[in-house]
Parts: structure tokens; C-alpha cells; sequence
């Protein structure tokens, strides 16, 4: 069985080896070129995901960046934590404390001049055991000025249900009257006093549930209602005529330190008087962390944070317009497409493929350094990955595609040359050159044109004939030779005993050498048509026309 299978190996590298030889235009790259375009294309074409980004490249150049934009010190997070349910257990109860408590907390960060509170805690159903505390915060909310409360939108399939009109929604603007009878589903608090600074809080994650985006206005059909962020920050008369109308890509502070906390407790019991801390105008997210009670969310930087971190960047890049952009799906294509453009024709003229190499390994090491740069160092997210892998997926099989052109072409390794004694052949002509005058470009040329004259699979290249690793190599190396089986019939005979004959009256063709060249002709015997045989007289042409070019060069 063994031997069965490795001999279907080797039918097959004969076949793949014929084939290649008899790709005499390279057709094979650009064959390559218009599938990756089409794969391309339909990608693009048939991708359905709203995603601005691919969401596994953007988590790693968010995780593995170098640095990030510093946290704003004006941002502050009023933090519901451990420490705080602790500390207020005697004289509050648990947790939910009375709505007093926040009522006073609210008006005295008013009090204090705040720029505004993004108020991360919904209160949807009354206290019954507490009615006056209720009481208390529909009236304080009724004249905070600071204060934006959430608002949580439900299904749209289910407003037909609901009783809440759209035009209760004070903070919502409406593009005719119309619109404002129609009714939405969503959980809003239940103090009167909050219906006119409400704001999205929906946190909206991509399809693996992960954090990345930011919505700044809720757009739906004939209305519109600000996020808790957006709204926040436009209490704080910072201007957002350059933000997107619809969301933001968050830009992540997780390289230069994280936004100030305050326990909760420790403002409410010092009724806001901490040591180096001004809350002046300030922006707050008022919120909770403590575990059990708070929204933990997932996100690229961050394997689990709570709510409050994500609306906190989200104020940041609002207010100092530091969100992230991206490069578009339509532009990255397009990059893409050009990079595999610049590789077919670098692998389909087979000039220089190590130098190409070369230059390939230092693009994609560029492509991976703007990529990281970017999104370190700027607000946008140059992410060349795709480029990087589809290139790199081309550029393999390319080069691996030439490699066995070049051993093909040889007759090396897994390839070997054609079955000669099944050839019409008669006469082997092996051309010498000195690679200074007929370099890898050149000789490539000549090899083409050569192919226009005869059959390609009985071109043999043999531009390394001799090894370098020794001092004899380092001097015959310098020599280059392609072996041709043909018929005399196809053959100028009288060329045969001129220097630089044209044998094949291809004198006057492009690719032709135009410098000095040598060449030995042998006429071929049935007996001597074997590749063993092959391989013994070409060697004997070779150094023949190798001893010629010493003597000459008298080296």
C-alpha cells in the first residue's frame, strides 16, 4: 500500500511538473489574481454584519497597543461599591437604600457646580415602603438642571403595546407632530419629574457580546433621543458637531491609568467635602459596582468591567473627540486588491523573487507597525490585517508556486524532467554564459524565448551548476547554462559551428542575448536518450563550455 501511494506521489509530481513546465506565460499567477479578487469581492459583497471593523483584529490591537489616551481627571465615577453598602448598612438598610439618599446626593453635586451627571441607576417602580422618599426625589429631580436620567429602550415590536407616546419624552426631538401620538416599548423612571432629561443607556454589544461601540443618538423612524453620554456632555455646553450622528467606536483608556472613583459613601457622609478633590466642573457618572447589584460588560481592553467604566469612556471621547475611527471595508478591499495587484506582477516576471521576498517581509512587518502605531499613538485604527493576511496568504502560495517552477524548470527534486526516451529528440545544445553579463532577469528572457521554439519541457535551466561551498564553486558559479533537447530538423545546422550561433534564428527577437555566450552542440543516439545518460552529457557540455570561459578569462 505503501508503495502504491508513494508511486501515485511521484506520477503526480511528474504530471505537476509537465504542467508547469508548459505554463510558458505564467498564466498560473494571474489565475490566482482573479480568484482572491473574486473571493474578495464576494466577502464584501455578501458580508450582512453592520460591523465597521473585524472585531478579532481590533481586540488585538486594542489589548496589545502601547499606550492610549490618558484618562480625562474631569471625568469622575460617584461609585456604589462594596465599601459604600458597608458603611451605610447602619443607618440606610440594604441595598436599595431610600431614594433620599440620591435626591441629596444629586442636588448637592448641583450644589457644587458640576457640568453635568450622567445618573446610571434606574429607578422604575415605586417604593412602597418608603412613599415619602419618593416623594422627595420626583420633586428634587423636577429642578436639577445637571442630570441625566436612563432611559431603556425595549423591543420595537412591542410599542403597540405600550401606553408611553413618544412625545413625552422631553429630551427627544421629533421630525413632524405625527409622531409624537405614536407610542414606544421601553422602561423609563417613574418620577414625572425626570421624563425631559432622559437618555439612551442601552449598552449595544456586537455580535459576540462584547463591548466596542457607543450609540450617541437613538435614530428611529421620525424621532430621535440622545444617549446618557451625549446628553450628559451636552449639558456641559461642549460642542458634538464632529461627532457621528449615530455611534462611536470607543477608544479604551487601558494603557495610562484609570478614571478617578469616589466611593459613594465617602462623598455622601462628608456631604462632598474630600480632601483634593473639586467637583467643579465636572462630568459624573453616578452608578454602581458593587458585586451582585452591577451591569458587568466585556470589552476588548477589559475581560469584565461595570457599566459605569463604559459610560465614563464613552463622556471622554465625546467631549474630546478621541473616539476612534476606522479605516472603511471599501478602502481596506481596495488596499488589499492593490497588494496582491503589486505580487502578481513581481512573481509573474520572475525577476528578482528573492528581493521581492525581501521587500514582501519588510511590508508586512510595516503593515503590523502602522496597524499598532495608529491605534496607539492617534484616535484611528489603521487595521491592515487583512491586507496582511490575504497578501500573505497570496504571496505563500506564489512563492511556493515559483519554487516549483524554478525546480520544474531544473529537473530537481520531486519534478523530475521529462520521459526522454518517449521525446523526438535528437540533438542536445547546452548554452554557457557568464553571469555578469547574462543575469537571473535575462536569463529567464532568453529561457521564454527559447520556449517559442521548442518544446518547454526539454529547456532544462541549470543557472547553479556548481556549489559555492567550495573554492571551485566560488569561481564556476559565476557561470550560467540552459540545456536544450530538440531535432536537427528544427535547427539552423549551419549556426552549429559558429560562436554565438543562432541556432533557432531567434537572433532578432526580444529576450534574446545580447552579449557573449558560448554553446556546445551533441548529436543524440538512440542508447544515449535515457535521463541518466541525459544528465552524464550535459554534464560533460558543461564543463566543456565551463574550462572555455576559464580560459578565456585566464582565471
Amino acid at each position: 500500500m505503501f508503495h502504491k501511494n508513494l508511486e501515485l506521489v511521484k506520477d503526480f509530481s511528474k504530471f505537476f511538473g509537465r504542467l508547469v513546465r508548459r505554463d510558458k506565460n505564467n498564466a498560473f499567477y494571474f489565475l490566482l489574481l482573479i480568484i482572491f479578487i473574486v473571493a474578495i469581492f464576494i466577502n464584501y459583497a455578501f458580508d450582512i454584519s453592520n460591523q465597521k471593523y473585524d472585531p478579532a483584529s481590533f481586540d488585538l490591537a486594542i489589548k496589545y497597543r502601547l499606550s492610549s489616551p490618558p484618562p480625562d481627571q474631569d471625568v469622575i465615577i460617584l461609585d456604589v461599591d462594596e465599601r459604600s453598602l458597608a458603611a451605610m448598612a447602619d443607618e440606610y438598610g440594604r441595598w436599595p437604600w431610600p431614594r433620599e439618599v440620591h435626591a441629596e446626593s444629586l442636588a448637592l453635586l448641583e450644589d457644587l457646580e458640576v457640568a453635568g451627571i450622567a445618573f446610571n441607576i434606574m429607578f422604575s417602580d415605586s417604593d412602597i415602603n418608603n412613599p415619602d422618599s419618593d416623594s422627595l426625589f420626583d420633586e428634587i429631580s423636577s429642578d436639577l438642571e445637571k442630570t441625566i436620567f436612563p432611559f431603556i429602550r425595549l423591543n420595537p415590536e412591542n410599542d403597540n403595546l405600550s401606553k408611553l407616546l413618544i412625545g413625552s419624552i422631553g429630551s427627544a426631538t421629533f421630525d413632524n407632530v405625527e409622531v409624537k401620538e405614536k407610542t414606544i416599548a421601553a422602561v423609563i423612571p417613574l418620577f414625572n419629574g425626570t421624563r425631559d432629561k432622559l437618555g439612551v443607556s442601552n449598552l449595544v454589544p456586537d455580535d459576540d457580546g462584547m463591548i466596542r461601540r457607543y450609540t450617541v443618538n437613538l435614530s428611529e423612524q421620525g424621532f430621535s433621543i440622545p444617549s446618557l453620554a451625549s446628553a450628559t456632555v451636552d449639558l456641559s455646553k461642549e460642542k458634538l458637531n464632529d461627532l457621528p450622528k449615530d455611534e462611536i467606536i470607543l477608544n479604551w483608556r487601558n494603557k495610562n491609568g484609570n478614571y478617578k472613583r469616589i466611593s459613594f459613601s465617602d462623598f455622601f457622609l462628608s456631604e462632598g467635602e474630600i480632601p483634593d478633590i473639586t467637583f467643579d466642573n465636572k462630568l459624573i457618572v453616578y452608578g454602581v459596582s458593587a458585586p451582585g447589584i452591577s451591569s458587568l460588560k466585556t470589552t476588548p481592553a477589559f475581560a469584565l468591567i461595570d457599566d459605569n467604566t463604559v459610560i465614563a469612556t464613552a463622556l471622554d471621547d465625546m467631549k474630546n473627540e478621541t473616539h476612534l475611527s476606522v479605516l472603511s471595508k471599501e478602502f481596506t478591499a481596495f488596499l488589499t486588491i492593490i497588494s496582491i495587484i503589486l505580487l502578481f506582477f513581481a512573481f509573474r516576471g520572475e525577476k528578482n523573487v528573492g528581493k521581492t521576498s525581501a521587500f514582501f517581509g519588510i511590508a508586512e512587518v510595516m503593515l503590523v507597525m502602522i496597524t499598532f502605531g495608529s491605534v496607539s499613538y492617534t484616535n484611528y485604527l489603521l487595521d491592515l490585517s487583512q491586507v496582511f493576511l490575504i497578501s500573505s496568504f497570496y504571496f505563500f502560495i506564489a512563492l511556493a508556486y515559483h519554487q516549483a517552477h524554478v525546480r520544474a524548470y531544473r529537473g530537481a527534486g520531486k519534478f523530475p524532467l521529462a520521459n526522454f526516451e518517449k521525446i523526438e529528440t535528437n540533438l542536445l545544445i547546452v548554452y554557457g554564459f557568464y553571469s555578469e553579463d547574462m543575469d537571473e532577469e535575462k536569463l529567464i528572457a532568453f529561457r521564454r524565448l527559447l520556449e517559442t521554439a521548442t518544446n518547454p519541457e526539454q529547456i532544462i535551466i541549470l543557472d547553479n551548476a556548481f556549489s559555492e561551498s567550495n573554492f571551485i564553486g566560488n569561481i564556476c558559479n559565476n557561470f550560467n547554462f540552459i540545456a536544450v533537447l530538440t531535432n536537427s530538423g528544427d535547427v539552423d545546422e549551419r549556426e552549429l559551428d559558429t560562436r554565438n550561433g543562432d541556432i533557432f534564428n531567434l537572433k532578432d527577437k526580444s529576450g534574446y542575448p545580447k552579449s557573449e555566450f558560448q554553446f556546445a552542440a551533441l548529436k543524440l543516439d538512440t542508447k544515449d536518450k535515457f535521463t541518466e545518460n541525459i544528465s552524464r552529457l550535459i554534464t560533460k557540455q558543461i564543463l566543456k563550455l565551463s574550462i572555455n570561459f576559464l580560459q578565456e578569462k585566464q582565471v
